[in-house]
């Protein structure tokens, strides 16, 4: 065979190679760590870099091998490809009833077969009898789990007499899968509020504050638009949380706040127009809680917005995806002085941040990352800040250098509550410059958690948290879970798991933070 064909042959592969880790590489990013490109363009650029490796080293193959071995590494190249997309596909299938599952994984499976088919292009014949032993070495050091594990211990303090209580706020963030019928979190934390304004009536104040990720993967659509319908459900769901008949007489009320899927992942206007459809959906609900539910802050607006509820407690809310997505960097510094003003006004009043994303997580948006995670890719992507939606990326650390900042100007929080990571944590005051920093995110995933320091309590486990305000100004903090086999019930078995996970949430955490030792700072 003429050497000019071989190269021919050597391009063909190494092109088709490198579509298929580049794919791969998106499908998981999309699939596995929930990020995703802004548009179809993004394939081309430094993310393609790495991959059209596969191209060079191929036709470098076809110049200085002779054609029969060539031969027998196109082979292997392409039947790791073949191979890792079937395997991959499989498990796709397994893991996953959505449509996206098979083909998802047949991309990542591809991808990586690619890579490892490639391996025989630079490693002398006699070594390509180890290329399985490799593979076994990569995978084993990819699943292997953290060596710390987050904190497991309950802290169970009782409610102390409830008749000094002068309001309560609700929190759960990520609801964005789940519905009323089949996940119980969601009946569960209505019947809490129930009990809450039954107790309360019109001499409380309760709100539900739902923290962002509304809806996956991409927020609401718009009307008549595909998924629309499922969108409505997933977000009526959430509504019918202060829809109860003691709610509605009691003026209970439902803060929805945009997190970056909200957003649609989109950056800009494409990413305001997507809260708007939410916007819209509720300032015209007309069910019981009708008036009683909104998004905060408006559609695009990077916040803060002061809510004083009696004269003990302000909650300050922010839209940190606007931060990622949509600011303008004219725009930081006001939000930031609004943040300042917002703490230093307070007066007697404990105040509350609340937020999308956090300020500190032992999840896989955080530490919560060690360097056998997918072959050290995961790490190392993580450690260059190229993840958006990570601690470590520039916009999000930017956000927290600013608040931070304003925390030292102006006083700090009693809390920073957000969600994001699809777990429940408690962080002592520190790093994050508030008395605690509260992760609330389970409310239709779950992710691994990873103790990292500061922390004092993790758990992946679907949940929510309560946090109660005294006439003295003590605040009780208050988180409740179940174990995660109640995140989703099956529909085969819906009834009798609903009926057993009511049972199933707990007190895992619970403490007083007495107005005398979290006083704001100045």
């Amino acid at each position: 065979m003429k050497r000019w064909l071989l190269v021919a042959a050597a391009v063909a592969a190494g092109f088709l190679g490198a579509a298929l880790v580049l794919l791969g590489y998106l499908a998981f990013m999309a699939s596995v760590e929930e990020v995703y490109l802004h548009g179809w363009e993004e394939m081309v650029g430094w993310r393609s870099l790495p991959a059209l490796l596969v191209p060079v080293v191929a036709i470098r193959a076809a110049l200085r091998h002779e054609p029969r071995r060539f031969g027998r590494e196109l082979a292997i190249l392409g039947g790791g490809a073949v191979v890792g997309t079937l395997l991959g596909a499989a498990m796709g299938a397994l893991v996953t009833s959505h449509p996206s599952g098979p083909w998802a994984g047949g991309l990542m499976g591809a991808g990586g077969g690619s890579l490892l088919g490639m391996l025989p292009m630079l490693l002398p014949m006699s070594w390509v009898r180890s290329v399985p032993a490799l593979a076994v070495v990569l995978v084993v050091s990819a699943c292997r789990p953290s060596p710390d594990p987050a904190p497991f211990r309950v802290v169970s303090e009782p409610l102390r007499d409830s008749s000094g209580v002068e309001s309560v706020v609700f929190f759960l963030g990520d609801p964005g899968q789940a519905n009323m019928e089949s996940h119980p979190v969601l009946p569960r934390l209505r019947r809490d509020v129930e009990a809450w304004m039954r107790h309360l009536g019109e001499d409380g104040s309760v709100r539900v504050a739902m923290l962002g990720d509304l809806i996956y993967p991409d927020g609401m659509g718009a009307p008549g638009s595909a998924g629309r319908a499922t969108d409505s459900l997933r977000i009526a769901s959430q509504i019918a949380l202060v829809e109860g008949p003691h709610a509605d007489t009691h003026d209970a009320r439902a803060l929805f706040l945009p997190g970056n899927h909200d957003w649609g992942q989109e950056e800009g206007r494409s990413g305001e127009e997507r809260l708007r459809h939410i916007e819209d959906f509720l300032d015209s609900w007309a069910g019981p809680a009708a008036e009683r539910v909104e998004l905060v802050p408006d559609a695009g607006q990077g916040g803060p917005v002061v809510i004083d509820l009696g004269d003990r407690l302000r909650l300050v809310v922010l839209d940190t995806a606007w931060w990622l997505l949509g600011r303008d960097s004219s725009e930081t510094e006001t939000v930031l002085q609004d943040v300042r003003r917002a703490l230093d006004s307070a007066g007697s009043r404990r105040v509350v941040m609340v937020a999308h994303h956090p300020l500190e997580t032992g999840g896989p948006h955080g530490a919560g990352v060690d360097l056998g995670s997918l072959f050290g890719i995961r790490w190392l992507l993580k450690k260059a800040g190229v993840l958006l939606q990570d601690l470590d990326s520039r916009p999000y650390s930017d956000l927290k250098t600013g608040l931070l900042d304003a925390f030292e100007a102006a006083g700090r929080p009693a809390l920073f509550v957000g969600g994001h990571e699809h777990s429940l944590q408690v962080f002592e005051g520190g790093v994050s410059s508030a008395a605690r920093a509260v992760v609330v995110g389970s409310g239709s995933k779950l992710s691994g958690l990873s103790a990292v320091p500061g922390m004092l309590f993790g758990r992946s486990e679907p949940g929510y948290a309560v946090l109660v305000t005294r006439d003295n100004g003590d605040l009780q903090l208050i988180l409740k879970s179940a174990p995660d086999r109640f995140l989703q019930c099956a529909e085969d078995e819906r009834a009798t798991c609903m009926q057993q996970a009511d049972s199933a949430f707990r007190t895992v955490w619970s403490e007083t933070l007495p107005a005398s030792e979290s006083t704001r700072q100045r």
